[in-house]
C-alpha cells in the first residue's frame, strides 16, 4: 500500500520509471490517527500512543532508488 502511494504521488509529479526524478514530494504514509504504537518496553510501558509516517522524496535514480527523508512524529498518553 505505501510503495503504491509512492508510485503514484511520483508519477503525478512527472516521474517516469527508468528515468531519474528530483523534486521534493511529501507523502503521508501513515495519516494522522491511523497509527497505533500497540506495545511499549522499559520506560514506555504502559503508554497508549498514536503516530503519523511522511516520507519526503527529493530524488530517484534511473534503477529507481530513493532518496529523500522519513518522518515519524509520535504522541503517547498514559491511559487512566
Amino acid at each position: 500500500e505505501a510503495r503504491g502511494a509512492l508510485e503514484a504521488a511520483l508519477r503525478a509529479r512527472g516521474f517516469s520509471a527508468g528515468k531519474e526524478w528530483a523534486g521534493e514530494l511529501a507523502v503521508p504514509i501513515v495519516r494522522e490517527g491511523d497509527g497505533a504504537v500497540a506495545a511499549g518496553t522499559g520506560e514506555f510501558a504502559g503508554l497508549a500512543g498514536s503516530y503519523t509516517e511522511t516520507w519526503t522524496i527529493a530524488a530517484v535514480d534511473e534503477d529507481g532508488s530513493l532518496s529523500g527523508t522519513i518522518e515519524l512524529a509520535t504522541v503517547t498518553s498514559l491511559p487512566q
